[in-house]
């Protein structure tokens, strides 16, 4: 008997890490991705050990691939734009004795390249420019349908599809509901972000995060090799702002770049010290895109009968946390845990298979829904937009969290791997 067919809609970093899982598992997982898994995407990831503890497993494989060339992060530490340091530990530091992994940053475009290679290595079929449009489900499988006018059946549904998800508005549709319920909302803020030769003295602070925090603005940056960093701005901005919101060609990116550097005042990157003003200047690539989550969706709208709802498609956030991928890489190992594996046979008892989905959900939902408010709440206080008696306010905050050891430790608690409770 044929091993069940899993449709997995969406190819980004849950999607294919979940089909990578339930192969080894006996299943027969189909990917379908709207874009194409090989081109330019996004920025960078940070990684923490939550979530790199899921590409070390055996059947996805990439973290020694991701060491090859990440620097492990060594160091958290805060600044005042002006460069001022507000509260600085050595915590990631200890992760490798702790948990087997460092936390590290990579580019979004070359952990999405190696996980297209994982899946051709594994003879896992990738069907890309597939968009779905829809899906059905009844007692002897699920049937998706395509913008090509294709329709493919298997036993089962994962909508792994992130923010906009085609397969969430089908499945709201299914529950009598506004397929934007609850609509995605707009943050306030924007990012701008890039990757740069690390200045010379943020290299000699060695690996690790930072934060700059500023009248209005923030910037965050993290090592992702030997020569390079990350770097974000975020700021306040309208939503109408969408026009510029894209990867930026080079002639583009040399014009972004002398509007940043010229600007001033609250808001203004003026207000940084040198070396963070360098990273702006020098950045290889810059992509600029708005900052949306959506409030909580309750834990049984994530599942139907033979579908279910992973990473983004579930529970988008902001990424002022620093933990989207995390999260959606700790609902793979959760979620692929909860399927049984195949036999020889190839039989599946779907008798379970609701159960297992509204047992995942329920176990994901409160802990992911906290993350997303944490998150939202972190922006705000990294973008303080009401003047500089705030701001003071805000940094000596900053100041009395970094000097309790609880406190930090709390603060990072999330980034634990293991069952995440």
């Amino acid at each position: 008997m044929a091993s069940p067919k899993v449709l997995v809609i969406g190819g980004g970093v849950a999607g294919a890490v979940l089909a990578l899982i339930l192969k080894e598992k006996g299943y027969s997982p189909i990917v379908f991705e709207k874009h194409s898994m090989i081109g330019e995407v996004g920025a960078t990831l940070s990684l923490m050990p939550n979530g790199i503890h899921v590409l070390g497993l055996p059947s996805v494989a990439v973290a020694d691939w991701i060491y090859a060339t990440a620097e492990g992060l060594k160091v958290f530490q805060e600044f005042k734009a002006d460069g001022t340091l507000l509260g600085q530990s050595d915590l990631p530091s200890s992760y490798k004795a702790k948990y087997d992994y460092e936390a590290c940053g990579i580019s979004r475009t070359a952990l999405s390249k190696r996980l297209s290679e994982r899946l051709h290595e594994e003879n896992i079929e990738l069907r890309e420019h597939w968009s779905l449009t829809g899906f059905s489900e009844n007692d002897s499988g699920a049937t998706a349908f395509f913008s090509n006018g294709e329709t493919v059946s298997g036993e089962f549904i994962l909508g792994c599809d992130g923010l906009h998800s085609s397969t969430r508005a089908a499945l709201l549709k299914t529950k009598g509901l506004d397929p934007e319920h609850p609509p995605a909302t707009y943050t306030g803020m924007t990012q701008t972000a890039g990757i740069t030769r690390t200045p010379e003295k943020i290299a000699a602070m060695g690996p690790g995060l930072r934060n700059w925090y500023g009248d209005a603005i923030h910037v965050v940056s993290y090592t992702i090799n030997a020569s390079h960093s990350s770097w974000a701005i975020t700021r306040a901005e309208e939503e109408g702002t969408k026009e510029s919101w894209h990867l930026y060609n080079s002639n583009e990116r040399e014009a972004a770049q002398r509007s940043l550097l010229a600007s001033s005042g609250p808001g203004g990157v003026a207000q940084f010290e040198p070396c963070v003003q360098e990273m702006f200047a020098t950045a290889e690539r810059l992509v600029k895109f708005g900052l949306y989550d959506r409030d909580e969706l309750a834990p049984q709208l994530w599942h139907g009968r033979r579908v279910v709802l992973v990473g983004d498609a579930a529970h988008p956030t902001s990424p002022h946390l620093g933990q989207g991928a995390n999260q959606a890489l700790e609902d793979c190992y959760r979620l692929g845990s909860a399927l049984p594996d195949i036999g020889s046979d190839g039989k599946f008892d779907i008798d379970t298979l609701e159960g297992i989905f509204a047992a995942f959900s329920q176990e994901r939902g409160p802990r992911t829904a906290a993350l997303v408010r944490a998150a939202r709440h972190n922006g705000r206080l990294r973008v303080v937009t009401t003047g500089q008696e705030d701001c003071e306010k805000r940094d000596r905050h900053i100041i009395e969290t970094w000097s309790d050891p609880a406190k930090i430790a709390a603060k990072f608690k999330f980034q634990i791997p293991g069952r995440w409770h």
